[in-house]
């Protein structure tokens, strides 16, 4: 089936986003301050692929042709050839609808240069949303890798914008709760795998993240929280997902 029927059929919001954002998925390693980097698995690494095309083709309405995968968070922007580029690591999830739409058209107005989720003094790679002309005034940064498992992403980035009066900012709150970010490679990835492999039938988990994210897809979409229906499971979209490939860094 061809998904790009019903999409962007109206004006508006939906246009805007089409028209002025480049849409990017990466595979990056996640980070969190003060743990060091832990290898990817390539099995959970394509199924959080497919997570983040699908919700972001159900909730933006975005065809999935319209999501490019690049190697890193630098070469994302590099390629970048509209006025704003998303960013959106293997994992991130975008759930909500129209009003999500006009929120994210928002954020994008507001974006003086990057838009982010600031953790102790680092950028997420989950999600980020960058002005590409507000980057390349700024010199073209790149985005600044962890280090030692120490320094986290974006620290050269956010540098390069406090330098040019435009720093990095957060994302509000109207874009938060749209929004689900969970790190599989926190806890346990291999029994991640075997549990989205079967999200209905899945365990319990004692991995926080690994619990959060299976109870989330057993309720959705809907908000009766005894119903068990995960139709992210039954797209036929999933040959239009980009491959992913493992990155190491920026």
């Amino acid at each position: 089936m061809d998904s790009s029927w019903f999409v962007f059929s109206g004006g508006g919001a939906q246009d805007y986003l089409r028209n002025h954002i480049d849409f990017f998925l990466v595979n990056v390693p996640t980070y969190r301050p003060g743990r060091e980097m832990r290898a990817r698995l390539p099995a959970l690494d394509r199924r959080l692929a497919e997570l983040t095309c699908y919700f972001t083709f159900f909730s933006c309405q975005l065809p999935l042709r319209h999501m490019r995968f690049a190697p890193s968070l630098d070469a994302a922007i590099i390629a970048t050839t509209k006025d704003y580029c998303l960013i959106q690591n293997a994992g991130h999830l975008f759930y909500g609808q129209d009003q999500l739409t006009h929120d994210l058209k928002a954020a994008t107005e507001r974006c003086t240069f990057m838009t982010g989720t600031l953790i102790e003094g680092t950028l997420s790679p989950n999600c980020i949303l960058v002005n590409r002309r507000a980057w390349e005034k700024a010199g073209r940064p790149a985005f600044g890798a962890p280090q030692d498992g120490r320094t986290g992403y974006g620290w050269n980035a956010m540098a390069a914008g406090d330098a040019a009066g435009t720093p990095v900012a957060a994302w509000t709150d109207d874009m938060r709760r749209w929004t689900r970010d969970y790190d599989l490679y926190a806890g346990r990835p291999a029994d991640a795998v075997m549990d989205l492999d079967d999200v209905v039938n899945a365990p319990a988990s004692d991995d926080a993240d690994a619990a959060a994210l299976i109870d989330f897809l057993k309720k959705t979409p809907d908000a009766d929280e005894t119903v068990k229906s995960v139709f992210v499971f039954n797209s036929e979209a999933f040959a239009d997902i980009p491959p992913v490939t493992l990155s190491a860094g920026t």
